[in-house]
């Protein structure tokens, strides 16, 4: 089981599983990447 995340900016859909992977979609660039990423790893810190 996984959760669907989509974020507006960047404009890219993640998908987090149980394992602690991610797969990241819908990217344009490697920089989208790197910025969702970090977006991502700043939320899950707030919840801890």
């Amino acid at each position: 089981p996984g959760l669907i995340y989509r974020l507006d900016y960047p404009k890219v859909v993640c998908l987090i599983f149980g394992s602690g992977k991610m797969v990241i979609t819908g990217a344009r660039a490697k920089a989208e990447i790197l910025e969702a990423v970090q977006f991502i790893q700043d939320e899950l810190a707030d919840l801890l």
